[in-house]
């Protein structure tokens, strides 16, 4: 016999309600703060700088280190601040800071090119941070699950959680390395 299995959509996002909170709250206050600076002109001229500049001498295998060793540091983070209850505003706070980051750039893009730059956005990062925060949402649910209510079956089922982040993490690293100077030559044509 085979089992079905069903999506609840409604279920699931009751279940990971207070992260979802989270994650409004903090994309809200990187958003608010991207607009607070929107007058410092050294933010803005960095950040146009990191989309104009037409050289990119950096070597693909340094970008995939780097941004493999900055997801890698969060979900270790989330992951360990799940292991035990004392522990989970680590899990929170590196949450936060991860979308913090991701709504303060997308932010930063609308504020420099308009509604340009919510394209430019997405392209830039878009498919990174869906894969990147629906990972670190869900290992953070599995945390709060294990150590908080202790409904899954053990440190195995987590750790298996976070095996799992981990390969989202190294494919996501392989996009920033590979697809995403692709996405710069198209977002020049854009601009």
């Amino acid at each position: 016999m085979q089992k079905v299995y069903s999506l609840d959509l409604s279920a699931f996002v009751n279940q990971r309600r207070y992260y979802i909170i989270v994650l409004l709250i903090a994309t809200l206050s990187g958003a608010l703060y991207a607009v607070g600076l929107k007058d410092n002109e050294t933010l803005m001229y960095t950040i146009n700088q990191f989309v104009t500049t037409q050289e990119h001498n950096i070597q693909l295998l340094e970008v995939f280190k780097n941004s493999l060793l900055t997801y890698t540091i969060s979900a270790t983070l989330i992951f360990i601040g799940g292991l035990n209850r004392n522990l989970i505003p680590v899990a929170v706070l590196s949450f936060f800071y991860t979308v913090f980051s991701y709504s303060f750039t997308v932010t930063c893009f609308l504020v420099l090119y308009g509604a340009k730059g919510i394209i430019i956005g997405l392209l830039m990062i878009g498919l990174q941070c869906t894969l990147i925060i629906g990972s670190y949402l869900e290992l953070a649910y599995e945390g709060v699950q294990y150590s908080v209510l202790q409904q899954t079956k053990g440190i195995d089922a987590y750790s298996k959680k976070f095996v799992g982040c981990m390969l989202v993490i190294f494919g996501t690293s392989a996009i920033d390395a590979i697809i995403q100077p692709l996405m710069l030559i198209l977002i020049y044509r854009i601009l």
